[in-house]
């Protein structure tokens, strides 16, 4: 009997994430400029020199690393109000690319370290949101040790449902925005292991697919219950 794999947890979703203030905002903006992306259009590549610190107003972004062999490794998706701008001696350690439209506000390093310095309220909400981030990423690397590939499948689809502005619970139906090439690259797997696990949960009942991206979720605390039972040796 597979163990439950952490039931109260979700990595994609800031349940301890609040948004900005009205007052935190037009601190931000003070020292910021509001810049919008397009879907797949970066706003910087791995390595590129770090000058800025983003937080998101709305939107969803992709967080990828190349690996030694050069495929690519989405480590996280980036949801409203997340930060981003994570860096090395100097230049980005990811890149970052929308999934949607993209609305961030963009502030020079300087400039929000200046921020932090004079008011104790962003530099504590900069410090939650870091936290927070760093939670994600270690939830992330236990799903990817603990749970099969249909659960993978299964733990992404129920995260994603849990974004009102994916998933509509009058129909239980998630419009999906992310390619299953993305889907794949951050669940380590490939393609095809994504489409034989949505198959697979199709034939137990958990989920039917709808349009390319959409699903229908009959009983979306049956799919999370499978989803955090985790296996071993698989």
């Amino acid at each position: 009997m597979p163990d439950n794999f952490e039931p109260d947890s979700n990595p994609l979703v800031a349940g301890d994430k609040a948004g900005l203030t009205a007052c935190e905002e037009a601190l931000m903006l003070r020292v910021g400029t509001v810049r919008l992306y397009s879907p797949d259009s970066p706003a910087y590549r791995e390595g590129d020199q770090a000058d800025n610190v983003f937080i998101i107003r709305a939107g969803i972004a992709r967080a990828s690393r190349l690996l030694p062999d050069g495929r690519r490794q989405i480590v996280a998706f980036l949801w409203a109000n997340d930060l981003f701008g994570l860096a090395e001696d100097g230049a980005y350690i990811n890149t970052i690319e929308a999934v949607t439209t993209l609305d961030v506000v963009r502030t020079p390093v300087a400039a929000m370290n200046e921020l932090l310095r004079a008011d104790a309220r962003i530099s504590l909400d900069m410090a939650r949101r870091t936290a927070h981030s760093l939670r994600e990423a270690q939830r992330h690397i236990l799903c990817l040790g603990q749970l099969d590939v249909p659960r993978r499948v299964a733990r992404f689809i129920s995260d994603c449902a849990s974004h009102v502005e994916l998933f509509d619970e009058r129909t239980n139906v998630l419009c999906m925005p992310m390619k299953r090439l993305d889907v794949a690259d951050y669940l380590g797997t490939s393609i095809e292991a994504v489409a034989r696990a949505v198959t697979q949960l199709e034939s137990a009942g958990l989920i039917e697919r709808r349009l390319r991206r959409d699903f229908l979720i009959p009983d979306p605390a049956l799919l999370r219950d499978y989803a955090t039972r985790a296996t071993h040796g698989s």
